[in-house]
């Protein structure tokens, strides 16, 4: 990658995140609008858009009621769009399927990281009408913003390197050789996964739950 791009992904990663969390409103968290923007960054575009596409759908299973919080759909659709495009996975069917399952494995810490900071926030607002400092909320939400863009900087980027080793240690494993058995039971853990969140239990038992059905369904390959 060039140092351009690098650039780029990293304001992108930040800003994303800072428009997730109210900072911005002007939808460029949505998967769509930051997979195409990846596209363009790696002159990729088509196929980006399509995998934006596909994480949209994935994000329309969560309904925001209230202060409900949904999966981290921008960290997939960022996620994803950089991985095809700097070829970690390939444009082949079973290819993209373990890509995308592995991602959204990994939006579930990802969204607790989006909770953390909202959390975080709620606290800072607290201690502004406690103290009742003059200037305060501007420098209230300055230190808001700065907080959720460093979330997105790290946090999406780690976690999509994170993908990008796991990616290489599956393709040692099959060697790149994937059966429809294979495929099957992947697809099968992958929409399962859908079903935890009506659990009526604590999000960590549903997270914990999840990884085991995944690390279940792998020793079963």
């Amino acid at each position: 990658m060039t140092t351009f791009q690098i650039t780029s992904l990293l304001i992108l990663s930040g800003l994303s995140s800072v428009d997730r969390l109210a900072g911005l409103n002007i939808m460029l968290s949505r998967p769509i609008v930051v997979s195409g923007i990846v596209g363009y960054i790696f002159g990729n575009i088509e196929l980006c858009l399509l995998i934006g596409i596909l994480f949209e759908f994935l994000g329309m299973l969560e309904v925001p009621v209230g202060t409900t919080i949904t999966l981290d759909d921008t960290f997939g659709g960022y996620a994803s769009s950089v991985l095809i495009s700097i070829g970690a996975a390939s444009y082949n069917a079973i290819s993209l399927l373990i890509c995308v399952s592995i991602i959204v494995l990994l939006m579930y810490p990802v969204t607790m990281t989006d909770k953390y900071c909202r959390s975080f926030n709620g606290k800072l607002i607290e201690n502004a009408f406690k103290y009742n400092k003059e200037d305060y909320e501007s420098r209230l939400i300055l230190f808001g913003l700065l907080i959720s863009f460093l979330r997105g900087l790290f946090v999406y980027n780690i976690m999509t390197i994170a993908v990008f080793v796991i990616l290489i240690f599956v393709d040692k494993i099959h060697n790149t050789s994937y059966s429809v058995y294979a495929s099957i039971i992947l697809l099968s853990i992958f929409m399962i996964g859908y079903l935890v969140r009506f659990f009526s239990v604590r999000f960590v038992f549903k997270f914990v739950f999840l990884v085991s059905g995944i690390c279940i369904g792998w020793f079963m390959l």
